[in-house]
């Protein structure tokens, strides 16, 4: 009987252990979710502050020739002619066109 009061009794001691860690943790992360709002809340404040200065850093003399595209003509390729792989698929030889008595 003595050795189950020992073992309630350690018990209880275990319980309230962890029933106030489990307070402490609570408080903690309620500590941790007020600091990330705030944090959120000065991020917000920084960006809407920062957006004029930086569409407004751009300089606007800029080197023409910088912005002209070049554009370069593509050489037209022949149309191909036979079978055609699509996807790496390996083909047979093409039929090799015959004349046919006509």
């Amino acid at each position: 009987m003595k050795d189950i009061q020992i073992s309630q009794h350690q018990n209880a001691v275990v319980l309230a252990s962890l029933t106030q860690n489990s307070a402490n943790q609570q408080a903690d992360l309620r500590r941790i979710s007020r600091q990330l709002s705030s944090l959120a809340a000065q991020t917000d404040a920084l960006q809407k502050s920062v957006s004029p200065l930086t569409t407004s850093s751009i300089p606007h003399h800029l080197n023409y020739r910088a912005r002209v595209v070049r554009r370069k003509t593509i050489a037209t390729l022949p149309k191909p002619f036979g079978p055609v792989s699509v996807g790496g698929a390996p083909l047979s030889p093409a039929p090799a066109s015959n004349p046919g008595p006509g």
